[in-house]
């Protein structure tokens, strides 16, 4: 088992430092997460446009400019997939295979029996947005930080 938990956690190092510098997880799973079978299909969902109203996904996702600069982005059932901004930045997007990647790899990371919640920190977006259409590109100069996080979903 042990081997089996470095193994995957090796496998999203190598995987990750393909788009960022450098990545930080903090796991903050609770009985008050979402469920992580809702998490995992609102990532899974992002590479499924046939399963998303009006049958599209962006492949670029704004962070929201004001007040808390956080943006639910995608959600599935009980779970929110949020962009967070930091460092007051106002003008970045985030590359829909990035989001993914880095949800997969809260989900992996910080599940917790049928719940996740936490976040993923990527520390240079112009890394993150590598081979992408979305602003800032690799090769920008943009040490800004951004978040992904998992929220709970509020239902009715």
């Amino acid at each position: 088992m042990l081997l089996h938990i470095l193994s995957m956690f090796a496998f999203w190092a190598l995987t990750l430092s393909n788009y960022v510098n450098t990545e930080f997880v903090m796991c903050e799973t609770t009985d008050g997460s979402p469920l992580a079978s809702d998490c995992e299909s609102a990532f899974e969902d992002m590479s499924h446009p046939e399963r998303v109203k009006g049958g599209k996904v962006a492949q670029c996702f704004e962070t929201n400019p004001l007040g808390s600069g956080c943006k639910n982005v995608f959600w599935h059932g009980s779970c929110n997939i949020t962009l967070c901004r930091k460092d007051d930045a106002t003008d970045l997007d985030l590359y829909n295979v990035t989001i993914q990647t880095g949800a997969r790899i809260l989900h992996d990371m910080c599940k917790s029996g049928d719940r996740v919640g936490g976040y993923i920190t990527y520390d240079s977006m112009g890394k993150a947005n590598k081979g992408s259409p979305c602003s800032p590109k690799d090769g920008d100069s943009v040490d800004r930080s951004i978040n992904i996080e998992f929220t709970k979903r509020k239902t009715n």
